[in-house]
Formats: structure tokens, sequence, C-alpha cells
């Protein structure tokens, strides 16, 4: 059974071996969700801001590009705006992203950077 909604998109054992061999299943709090962010993504509440951190923006690019479709915003942490910029990524919705001010390799926002997210 997978309960693990924060590692489904890796290919480890546990996720993608054993179901080869053993039947599987969702879980409880998988299931959950899965549904909520189905809702999020047919029926937003306005406005919407996602807020997406951590690092590994090539395992986030194609959620960005998703929840940008109904997100007004995105505010993405330092981390990944260092490696989109990096790596040259390119999204559908640009003008959607909002980046923390000052260095981006920080790994907390600064004054002025909450006084941007404030306004989002």
């Amino acid at each position: 059974m997978n309960d693990a909604f924060g590692v489904c998109h890796r290919n480890n054992a546990s996720i993608t071996g054993i179901p080869q061999f053993l039947p599987s299943c969702a879980g409880l709090l998988l299931e959950k969700e899965i549904t909520i962010l189905g809702e999020i993504m047919k029926n937003p509440e306005k406005p919407m801001v996602a807020v997406i951190g951590g690092t590994k923006v090539e395992t986030k690019s194609k959620f960005i590009d998703n929840i940008s479709e109904v997100a007004d915003f995105i505010i993405i942490s330092g981390l990944i705006a260092k490696e989109v910029a990096e790596k040259n990524i390119k999204f559908k919705h640009p003008e959607k992203m909002i980046v923390p001010a000052g260095q981006f390799d920080a790994l907390d926002i600064d004054d002025e950077s909450i006084k941007i997210f404030r306004k989002k």
C-alpha cells in the first residue's frame, strides 16, 4: 500500500519495484492528496497563489506548469529560482512566477521578499 505522496514520482524499489510482483494500491492518505489536488485543478478558489519550495526543479517543472494554468501567481523558493536561471528552464506562464528578492541560494527569505510575497 502506497501512502507516500511525496515520493510517488520516484523510481524507488518500494514505489516501482515491489508493485511489479505483489498486489498494490494507493493508501487513504495518498488517495486524499490526489483527490484534493484534482479538485484544486478543476475548480480552484480564487484568488489562488501556489507556494513551491525545495530544490530539484526538474521534478517540479511539470507541476509548476500545470498549477500555473489555474493559479494567479506562483511563489517559488530561491533555490528553485536559482536552478531555473542556471538551467535556462522555461515555463508556460513566467509572468506568474514570484521569486524572493536578493540572494537565490539563501535558505530563508528576507524582509523585502516578505513584502513582495504579501502583496500577492
